[in-house]
């Protein structure tokens, strides 16, 4: 998993369980281990991005493909479990492609 600007960014193909995880409270919210990466690399075109969120009950997910130019973006007037989302734009984009 690479980080920017909040974004978190994961190769492509990844498997839902693998972007749950790195939702999971424990991780997002803990301090992680941080590795340079030298030289900089670009954003890799075949990557999963997204980023969830929530505030006050309401729950968000956004997440796009760069590559297969495809993204979503769910609001919900309930704050579902973050796997609950992760799962549910999976499932469509999956079947988008």
């Amino acid at each position: 998993m690479y980080q920017g600007l909040g974004w978190d960014i994961f190769n492509w193909p990844a498997e839902p369980e693998v972007l749950i995880y790195c939702c999971n409270p424990k991780v997002a919210l803990e301090p992680q281990p941080a590795i340079a990466i030298t030289p900089s690399v670009s954003l890799v075109k075949a990557s999963w991005v997204h980023k969830t969120g929530s505030t006050c009950g309401f729950g968000a997910y956004v997440a796009f493909i760069p590559e297969k130019k495809i993204g979503i973006v769910l609001l919900a007037n309930k704050n579902y479990p973050y796997g609950d989302r992760i799962n549910a734009a999976y499932t469509i984009l999956s079947a988008l492609q």
